[in-house]
């Protein structure tokens, strides 16, 4: 994983086809640019400032006996200190998904799942509260609606099932996006091709958003198509995908 910290990546992602039923990995990325290990010694001399920034580099290394949360908690504790990587939207993460927003000087932001889990319907008729669509609600709309542990209208899994059990590569922060934060998204993250089902209720191309609809009927939700960027309001018994992201 801390390979990828040091690959230079694309701005702009590129999803490869997805299985209905199971998660698929960004494909097809190219090197353009790499986060770079913030340095706070301004004081220091340019031999110091070598070994200063050797010293950060060590510190991010995984060690042999550490495991994927191990790890994990390690990368996530050095973005709170001097030795903190800094990120540009496009980059890859921590976690390994894509840098699609960032706040403190690349220190601070938020990043993508590198999979996507297809075949989720939002559910939760009855929930009507998550309206918020503003960059920063998505972790908000997710901790309200989970908690009200509500099923799906179909008999299928839904979203917040999902989410809550989503883990990759030691990270199991993760949350479903608000509306805006979705639409940053896809400013990064494409898909491929666009994605078919024979089923009339499943649209794997497009992502469910965490932010539910103020218009009537009340039972629909926000999404997004990843591959033409198609915004959607629509009813929450239909099959659709979800790009998991989490802070960083």
């Amino acid at each position: 994983m801390n390979k990828k910290l040091r690959n230079k990546i694309s701005k702009k992602i590129v999803l490869g086809t997805v299985g209905l039923l199971l998660t698929t990995t960004v494909l097809d990325t190219q090197a353009v640019n790499e986060p770079q290990v913030q340095l706070e010694a301004p004081e220091l001399t340019k031999e110091e400032m070598v070994v200063y920034q050797k010293s950060c580099l060590d510190k991010i290394q995984r060690q042999s006996w550490m495991t994927d949360n191990e790890y994990a908690q390690l990368l996530t504790r050095i973005q709170n200190t001097g030795c903190a990587i800094q990120f540009k939207e496009g980059d890859t993460g921590l976690a390994g998904g894509t840098v699609f927003y960032v706040t403190d000087g690349g220190t601070h932001g938020m990043e993508t799942s590198p999979t996507i889990l297809s075949n989720l319907e939002w559910g939760c008729e009855h929930v009507f509260a998550a309206t918020s669509s503003s960059i920063g609600s998505g972790l908000t709309n997710t901790a309200y609606v989970v908690r009200e542990n509500c099923k799906s209208a179909r008999g299928g899994e839904t979203i917040w099932s999902a989410i809550s059990k989503f883990q990759v590569n030691g990270f199991s922060d993760w949350y479903i996006p608000s509306r805006k934060e979705l639409t940053e998204v896809y400013k990064y993250v494409n898909l491929k091709t666009e994605l078919h089902s024979d089923n009339i209720y499943e649209y794997p191309s497009y992502m469910w958003s965490s932010t539910a609809s103020k218009k009537a009927p009340a039972e629909i939700s926000h999404a997004i198509n990843l591959w033409n960027g198609n915004k959607t309001e629509t009813t929450r018994d239909f099959r659709l995908s979800i790009i998991p992201v989490r802070n960083f």
